[in-house]
């Protein structure tokens, strides 16, 4: 009978049945699952690797199966997004891009029992902090993670979803930092409106621009409008309609659609002021006046009112170009103005932020807010599918409008400690002899 002999590594520790050392210093654990495929999984030490066997044997008899050694998280985003029902085209074409622009590189090549809870928590950090993404665009980001990990908890790939809690921690963590939208101020947007009126280039941008600030719509219900949609005589506007840009899992063979808005309560009717009215027959004369008309179709709609040079609607990233070139056109000649005039003494003046079609929408629910006007019309106007998303605009709003108001109420009684101690040294208060002047005239 032959003698049995014991493998050993280098360290002449006795390896068990399984267990091989490598030539490069690490360890290999091979196995034959019960449906006689052959498994391989390395660690660089000996203590990780029987750490990862044990993992392996309790996976084995709890029935968690062995293609989560070697299905990788691009693996399963894959299989989940073919097989996933009930999403509207354009959310499901948001989650594409999402994992493949923000998931893909640091997580995707990863076979998807390796993720850790701490690796996902390392990546929301490194969104945070490093790329300065906000915690919302982190969160859009963790629901299509969250999703396609418990996809593979569902086909008994991994035994737990590693995302489940990373969210609800990492939003703990920065809860005393807080999420503020962007919208312009008065300033910067009496500066926008009037820059686009008075620039030869930026012009003919004037209808759409106005229309998107002083209706709040989106970008993709903006660019699906039709002059079916507008009511001249009601002065009111219907959006029933949004435009997206998409394409497949490798973002190719990209193509417009027309969907549905975003939710049931984005279906809604919008009262147009006159301003909006103006710019909406200016771009109708505009159009007769050069000849231009739609010339394209998508999905049986037509006679889109905001064209390109081809005569197709408008798209988001042409938009947001177009954004990003006004603003860096009239920030030019802001300052070019202010050098020339001041020679860059004192306070620099007001200039544009980074605009994009978001800021122009949040910005016309910032004016609302500041008119007082009452949330739940904001909400139908908005077409915010629940109350709370209208209230946090609401509120966000309001509380800058308590700050304003009580620097002028300070700035009220300022001057009102002023004009008593003008009177106590025999000096008549500026606005008090003012009212006096008036009085006499």
């Amino acid at each position: 009978m032959a003698k049995k002999i014991n493998r050993k590594d280098s360290k002449n520790r006795v390896l068990r049945q399984g267990e091989y050392a490598r030539a490069d210093g690490g360890y290999e654990y091979r196995w034959t699952d019960k449906n006689g495929q052959r498994h391989s999984r390395y660690r660089k030490n000996l203590a990780d690797l029987r750490e990862l066997e044990d993992q392996i044997y309790l996976d084995i008899l709890e029935g968690i199966s062995t293609e989560g050694y070697k299905l990788t998280l691009d693996d399963i985003f894959t299989k989940w997004i073919q097989v996933k029902r009930g999403l509207k085209e354009v959310t499901k074409n948001k989650y594409i891009h999402d994992y493949h622009k923000y998931i893909q590189p640091t997580l995707g090549g990863r076979s998807v029992d390796s993720v850790k809870i701490s690796d996902i928590r390392a990546f929301y950090n490194d969104l945070y902090e490093v790329r300065k993404f906000t915690v919302g665009t982190i969160g859009t980001i963790h629901r299509v993670l969250h999703q396609v990990l418990e996809f593979a908890v569902d086909d008994d790939l991994i035994r737990k979803n590693p995302a489940k809690k990373a969210l609800k921690e990492f939003t703990s963590a920065t809860k005393d930092e807080p999420v503020t939208r962007k919208a312009m101020t008065i300033e910067e947007q009496d500066l926008f409106e009037d820059f686009i009126e008075n620039s030869q280039r930026y012009n003919r941008w004037q209808p759409l621009f106005t229309v998107m600030l002083w209706t709040g719509l989106r970008a993709g219900e903006v660019s699906a409008l039709r002059w079916d949609d507008v009511d001249f005589e009601k002065n009111m506007i219907t959006v029933t309609l949004n435009l997206i840009y998409v394409g497949d899992e490798q973002l190719k063979n990209n193509r417009s659609v027309i969907t549905t808005p975003k939710s049931a309560a984005s279906v809604r009717t919008i009262p147009m002021l006159p301003n909006v009215r103006a710019a909406l027959l200016r771009e109708q004369k505009i159009q007769k006046l050069m000849g231009e008309k739609c010339t394209e179709t998508i999905d049986g709609y037509t006679n889109f009112i905001f064209l390109t040079r081809n005569g197709g609607p408008k798209h988001v990233w042409g938009i947001n170009d177009a954004l990003s070139n006004i603003v860096k056109a009239c920030n030019t000649e802001v300052m070019a103005k202010w050098d020339e005039e001041s020679n860059g003494n004192g306070d620099p003046p007001v200039t544009l932020p980074d605009l994009t079609c978001h800021w122009l929408r949040h910005t016309f629910a910032t004016r609302c807010c500041e008119s007082r006007m009452d949330p739940k019309a904001i909400q139908g106007i908005l077409g915010h599918a629940d109350y709370e998303t209208t209230m946090d605009v609401y509120v966000e709003s309001t509380e800058q409008m308590k700050k304003a108001e009580v620097i002028y109420l300070e700035q009220y009684f300022s001057k009102r400690r002023g004009g008593e101690n003008a009177e106590s040294s025999g000096q008549e208060p500026q606005n008090d002899a003012n009212e006096s002047v008036a009085q006499k005239a």
